[in-house]
């Protein structure tokens, strides 16, 4: 009898180690992410780590995942997120809903993508300033 006990204690106090430091390990990848990834690379790297999270872990993590998310993204596009992340009627202040995070940051990813092909198209269509001297020295031309 007192073995079983003995050995259920192990087991508990060992799952509960392990889960501690997979918990540890999570948290310690997010604070050396690399802050100049684009917003979906961070999207995705941590939905796939959070994912191999034990279904323990996600659950104990969970109310905190849109916070660690925003965390592991660079500051400026932390700025932005948390705008677009904003739900009044939790008591954080930002959605708790991952489809809904997941969803915001596709549109931010798109607006960024539109945001750049424009601001490169603008910049195509700004003629480059002459120098002048062509006009003046024909000899300018040839050299």
């Amino acid at each position: 009898m007192w073995e079983a006990f003995e050995e259920a204690l192990k087991t508990t106090f060992t799952i509960e180690d392990s889960s501690k430091a997979m918990r540890r390990g999570f948290k310690d990848w997010m604070e050396t992410l690399d802050k100049g990834l684009k917003v979906l690379d961070v999207f995705s790297a941590f939905e796939s780590r959070f994912g191999r999270l034990s279904a323990r872990d996600q659950a104990i993590l969970a109310p905190d995942k849109v916070i660690m998310f925003l965390r592991a993204v660079d500051v400026r596009d932390r700025k932005d997120l948390g705008v677009l992340l904003e739900d009044t009627t939790t008591n954080d202040g930002l959605t708790d809903t991952w489809d809904n995070v997941r969803d915001i940051v596709a549109r931010y990813t798109k607006r960024g993508q539109w945001l750049a092909n424009e601001e490169k198209r603008v910049s195509e269509l700004i003629p480059k300033p002459r120098s002048g001297l062509e006009d003046h020295q024909p000899w300018a031309r040839e050299t």
